[in-house]
């Protein structure tokens, strides 16, 4: 299993890591700093088609799971974009 890290767009110090890479049916993410409030994750293709949506109200939660949901989700890459407070966070992660 790799973990990936990829960092805000203003903010190096709130580094976050996909845990689960290559993901099956939903993505664990954890930050290095716990947020407070919503962030709202996209996952697309390569071609930028979206795959998944989902807005999270984080909780305070060290460790996010975003459910890809019951969608026939092919293997390959995916962009995992993360957005929150005015920044925005993405990785590549691989579905299995």
């Amino acid at each position: 299993m790799l973990n990936f890290e990829f960092f805000a767009s203003s903010k190096s110090s709130d580094r976050l890591i996909v845990i689960n890479n290559p993901f099956i049916n939903y993505i664990d993410i954890k930050f290095e700093q716990i947020l407070s409030g919503k962030i709202t994750f996209l996952l697309t293709d390569v071609t930028g088609r979206l795959i998944a949506m989902q807005e999270i109200n984080t909780n305070n939660q060290s460790i996010i799971r975003f459910n890809v949901g019951k969608k026939v989700v092919k293997s390959g890459t995916y962009i995992l974009t993360g957005e929150t407070g005015g920044n925005k966070y993405s990785a590549k992660v691989m579905k299995q």
